[in-house]
């Protein structure tokens, strides 16, 4: 089953702030986009996703998460 658990609205909110501002520094039209679709997941009541979703999955290296 996902973790439904909500982030924490504080740290939402301070996450968006710092995606907002790269995304006004940076001149590149696909950096702009990215950090947009970045705060739409960050903004997101719930988690996206979940290690229950990639079950058996290992990291680079043979570690597990």
């Amino acid at each position: 089953m996902p973790d439904t658990t909500p982030s924490s609205p504080t740290d939402a909110a301070a996450d968006c702030a710092t995606l907002r501002a790269a995304a006004a520094a940076t001149r590149s039209p696909s950096d702009q986009i990215a950090y947009a679709l970045d705060i739409v997941l960050i903004s997101r009541p719930c988690r996206v996703s979940c290690d229950a979703d990639y079950p058996g999955w290992v990291l680079p290296g043979g570690e597990r998460p």
